[in-house]
């Protein structure tokens, strides 16, 4: 059965935590916080962010483990349910196999009900991440007075899509750890891109204009920052030629 995961325990905490308990003070409105030097102020930002993105880095390794928990589920269904047909098409077949088969059905539907529960509550627990490390760093570029500049990632890709080869384009913009963008694909599909690049490490979810959510890329920023390789997953498996694979996208700007 899925386990929800366990929760961190406070030795895993650094000792920027202090720092952090401050901050959410001072964006809850506190008056104390504020009063405080710029240079104080100014390090207990830093330090917040830091450890949010700490903290979302081990949030997205956590979610890439549960896709692929969740892929193994449904391919685990998939073969059941197919075993269940093939049993009731056959009349010699004993109903005790017959039962069997319903029985491991119900037992594997449990399991990947429980997965895509704890999945909603880790995507809600990122999403809430990511906009933390979206105030924390306005807060920080009005106290430092530093304009924030354009990502590694803000430009256009040339997207290729395995195995079906299909082809398409990113139009990203990056600020912080954060990522946002839009897409087209060949057959007419469009949308738009949200993610986060953290340790070269890229993740970002496809939304579909019409389908919505239904995709996620994971992947790796090369070094000289002119490619991007890595594997996608289809929400989305009724009537998907297939349910993963893997891409590669290619600036077409100079690399920022």
């Amino acid at each position: 059965m899925i386990r929800p995961p366990a929760a961190r325990p406070a030795a895993a905490f650094p000792p920027a935590l202090p720092a952090l308990l401050a901050l959410c003070l001072s964006l809850a409105g506190g008056a104390g916080f504020a009063q405080e030097p710029d240079e104080t102020r100014e390090e207990g930002l830093r330090l917040a962010l830091e450890l949010e993105a700490t903290l979302l880095a081990e949030d997205m390794e956590e979610h890439e483990g549960l896709a692929r928990r969740r892929a193994q589920l449904e391919d685990r269904v998939v073969r059941i349910q197919t075993a269940m047909l093939e049993a009731l098409r056959d009349e010699q077949r004993p109903a005790d196999e017959i039962r069997g088969h319903l029985h491991d059905l119900e037992i594997a539907e449990g399991d990947r009900g429980a997965a895509v529960e704890q999945q909603r509550h880790l995507v809600q627990r990122i999403l809430e991440r990511r906009r933390k490390l979206e105030l924390l760093a306005e807060r920080l570029a009005a106290v430092d007075g530093t304009p924030r500049r354009a990502g590694v990632l803000t430009g256009t890709w040339t997207l290729t899509m395995l195995p079906s080869d299909q082809k398409g384009t990113f139009y990203l913009r990056q600020a912080g750890t954060l990522v946002s963008g839009t897409y087209v694909l060949d057959g007419g599909f469009s949308g738009s891109i949200e993610g986060t690049l953290i340790d070269r490490k890229v993740f970002l979810e496809r939304i579909d204009s019409k389908l919505g959510r239904m995709m996620e890329f994971e992947g790796v920023l090369s070094a000289d920052r002119k490619m991007i390789r890595g594997s996608w997953l289809n929400r989305e498996l009724a009537g998907a030629e297939s349910a993963s694979g893997h891409w590669s996208a290619v600036r077409r700007d100079p690399p920022r």
